[in-house]
């Protein structure tokens, strides 16, 4: 789960230079105007990080002895 300053999740389009950016609402006059723009960049590169760890553990080979996801949970990994 992400979380950003806003309540609406923003559908980015990265590789097309598009973004549906949130409503942000009223905002107070301290936050810069460009805050939902910076939070939606924010929410893509955390879901890209959380995606990347995922990959890495799923993809991991245990190293002297110790087991990895694969070796514990491999049944996980079998169709049904």
């Amino acid at each position: 789960m992400v979380v950003t300053p806003f309540a609406a999740v923003p559908e980015l389009r990265a590789s097309t230079g598009t973004a549906t950016l949130p409503e942000a609402g009223p905002m107070p006059d301290a936050f810069p105007a460009e805050l939902p723009v910076l939070a939606a960049v924010c929410e893509a590169a955390a879901e890209v990080v959380q995606r990347a760890i995922v990959d890495a553990v799923l993809a991991a080979t245990g190293l002297a002895g110790i087991p990895s996801y694969r070796d514990v949970y491999g049944t996980a990994f079998t169709p049904r």
